[in-house]
């Protein structure tokens, strides 16, 4: 992910360097705002360009004054015209997307001795420098009691998936000691801190085949008492790792159990392992895409938290030889529901593609689970083809105001490249999940 900072003098151009799709096609680029950048938008305030290096003699920038802190102050710009081309991209070309960066470092369980100014390619995880994301999702699906109602109630394992947690931190712990890093800062910086991140697939089939709508508060219920299984049995396990191996070097019990600290939201008995032992991973959530784990490990079956994009579509793969192949790919869950039901029988409401959903119902989906991840979450919203600037930009307004830490959108355009078209030829359009040719 290339990340630049809202007050780089060199943003406008940064906005409009992936305009239609065309060019840096191998990662994702996105604007760090802050707080104060959003307030001066809402009071149409004056907004400066800043940066560390002097100036050279040439163009406008020789004009910059330097700042008490030893910044060098470019210039000023208005602070509604550099949100509105920020936002003019993010609906043409759905880049860049948004990092309320404020929001990630306050949440940061390592506030006090770092400050996250990017995170991995597709946003789910934010790093330090040298930081590395070492992440492992769960499918969901293969946890679900009596789908779609077929001999009894339909409801999921909540004691399966904390088993099935626990075991994962175990692993993916053991990976950060395994890995041979390319460089000795990596090595450093993730032994330091050995973050990790437990994550799921199949979070909407799972809503389908418990007969909920992902765009419902039941749905959104089932959907936090997932994540919050997840975090705590997470943090129980790594607390037990603590006890037999040691906790993260760069453990500080006040990190963990102050009041404004995450283990006030933990439950007493893991509070009380954490204080006893520590931890041996300083994170331990985050829900990435999982766009290619979905097609190659989990049955087709929807993507990380994000709604299926179709029940039937076409997907264009890239080949080592440069050469592109098409195949057809079904949705999971809704294989399982068709081959359940007599022919022709009509599909039930709670099958619900991603741009059935409204943007707002997208953003109470994030903020719903967000609370339970102490990384992040990659999610895009798709937006019609004729959405408007002013709608995203109360939309990405909206989503800082919930205290969100990313956002992208996704406007469907024919006239662009698509690596997933839906087979009922309706139209052309990629996949809703944040960029799918870069987002594995």
């Amino acid at each position: 992910m290339a990340v630049l900072a809202c007050n780089h003098p060199d943003i406008f151009e940064f906005v409009r360097a992936k305009h239609g799709r065309t060019r840096w096609t191998t990662f994702n680029i996105s604007v760090a705002v802050t707080g104060a950048f959003l307030t001066s938008v809402q009071q149409d305030g004056a907004w400066p360009l800043l940066h560390p290096a002097q100036p050279d003699s040439r163009g406008t920038a020789r004009f910059a004054v330097r700042r008490p802190n030893g910044l060098w102050q470019y210039g000023q710009v208005s602070a509604r015209a550099l949100w509105t081309a920020i936002i003019e991209q993010a609906v043409h070309s759905s880049e860049p997307g948004i990092l309320y960066i404020d929001t990630i470092n306050r949440a940061n369980n390592l506030r006090a001795v770092e400050t996250i100014r990017a995170t991995n390619p597709c946003g789910e995880q934010p790093l330090p420098a040298y930081g590395c994301c070492v992440l492992g999702p769960i499918n969901l699906t293969r946890l679900v009691k009596h789908p779609f109602g077929l001999g009894g109630r339909p409801s999921l394992d909540l004691t399966r998936l904390g088993q099935l947690v626990r075991t994962q931190v175990r692993m993916l712990d053991n990976v950060i000691d395994l890995t041979e890093w390319p460089l000795p800062a990596q090595a450093a910086e993730a032994r330091s801190k050995r973050r990790v991140g437990i994550g799921v697939t199949g979070l909407a089939d799972m809503l389908a085949m418990m007969q909920l709508c992902y765009d419902g508060e039941p749905g959104r219920l089932a959907a936090r008492a997932v994540a919050r299984c997840i975090r705590d049995n997470a943090y129980a396990a790594s607390a037990a790792l603590a006890a037999r191996r040691g906790p993260f070097p760069l453990y500080r019990p006040n990190d963990y159990l102050a009041p404004d600290a995450i283990g006030s939201a933990l439950p007493v008995g893991v509070r009380q392992a954490i204080a006893s032992h520590g931890l041996r991973n300083s994170h331990l959530v985050s829900f990435a895409p999982t766009g290619s784990v979905s097609l190659a490990f989990a049955d087709c079956c929807s993507s990380g938290i994000e709604p299926a994009f179709d029940w039937t579509y076409r997907r264009s793969l890239q080949l080592p030889d440069d050469n592109t192949a098409e195949m057809v790919v079904e949705n999971h869950a809704w294989r399982l529901w068709k081959h359940s039901q007599p022919p022709g029988s009509p599909l039930p409401e709670y099958f619900r593609k991603s741009a059935d959903i409204a943007p707002t119902d997208h953003l109470l989906m994030l903020a719903g689970m967000q609370p339970f991840v102490d990384a992040a979450i990659s999610k895009s919203v798709p937006v019609p083809s004729n959405y408007r600037t002013e709608d995203a930009q109360e939309l990405f307004m909206l989503a800082w105001k919930m205290g969100l830490k990313g956002l992208t959108l996704f406007r469907p355009d024919a006239h662009l490249a698509a690596v997933m078209t839906s087979s009922t030829n309706v139209s052309a359009s990629e996949c809703p999940t944040r960029r799918p040719d870069t987002c594995g």
